[in-house]
């Protein structure tokens, strides 16, 4: 992990090792893990792994298939998770208007901003329905195959753009988009009309409407409507009427940017907190 070399007499090896070990169970690609995949995947002795891994069993902090050698988070990560509130100020202005939306749409709702080459939900609100989108706080996701990613990105500054599109991409679905060109009209398509969709390219069978909004200080969000792909066709226009007008009111109301925005980030001239990592 970044950083505990530049500062290793101030931390705690033990901690630093069972920190690694947790992000494992963070990939979107692998949930559970056993003693020696951990081992071999963090070039840790497997005797290491094993007190770590019982001690964070026996906090609450992973789980043990019953009867198997598995590891996967347990239910004390989900409590931490419902008291995890970054971003508070955005989420004490915004969730007015996530509960206008899920009330008016009855579909999952969330808020999200960026860390790192992820959006990361911080704020949600669940479907009426009993067929739903699910999402929890705290859920990453790719920026090329999800509207909130697709809504971030179109607010990116061309270089974070560049280099973000010169790694290799997810597929995630059979539907994901991963041509660094066909991506890029994406992004245009969502500067020009001030919304973003994505078609089944996250989840299959799953549609997600999602738009971009700047606050004042300049912290790239992005507010989200998803659900069923046969709910959300017939939905459409009225999930993206609404989310462009909460859009604008939310920027209005708390955050107008001047008209030179738009130029000062295509000039590069514009520091934007949630992309400075890469710009």
């Amino acid at each position: 992990m970044n950083g505990y070399g530049e500062c290793s007499g101030y931390v705690v090896p033990a901690v630093v090792k069972t920190i690694k070990i947790l992000e494992c169970f963070s990939r979107p690609d692998k949930h559970s893990w056993t003693i020696a995949e951990l081992s071999d995947a963090l070039d840790l002795p497997k005797s290491t792994v094993y007190r770590i891994l019982n001690t964070l069993e026996v906090g609450g902090i992973l789980e043990k298939e019953e009867g198997g050698n598995r590891y996967h988070l347990g239910p004390t990560l989900a409590r931490w998770a419902a008291n995890y509130v970054p971003h508070r100020r955005y989420q004490e202005i915004i969730r007015p208007y996530l509960e206008e939306l899920n009330c008016a749409t009855k579909e999952a709702v969330q808020l999200a901003t960026m860390e790192g080459h992820r959006a990361v939900v911080i704020d949600k609100m669940d479907s009426a329905y009993m067929v739903r989108a699910v999402a929890w706080i705290g859920r990453r996701s790719p920026l090329h195959c999800s509207a909130l990613g697709k809504a971030l990105l179109s607010m990116a500054p061309p270089k974070f753009l560049d280099e973000y599109l010169s790694a290799r991409l997810e597929k995630i679905t059979p539907l994901t988009v991963t041509d660094p060109e066909a991506i890029r009209q994406m992004i245009d398509e969502v500067r020009e009309k001030g919304y973003a969709v994505d078609k089944g390219e996250l989840e299959e069978g799953l549609w997600c409407i999602g738009v971009p909004v700047w606050l004042g200080d300049a912290v790239p969000l992005a507010i989200s409507v998803s659900g069923p792909a046969q709910r959300m066709v017939k939905k459409r226009e009225l999930v993206v009427q609404l989310l462009r007008e909460i859009q604008e009111e939310i920027q209005r109301t708390y955050g107008k940017q001047d008209r030179s925005l738009q130029r000062k980030m295509e000039k590069g001239h514009l520091r934007v907190s949630g992309y400075s990592e890469s710009w």
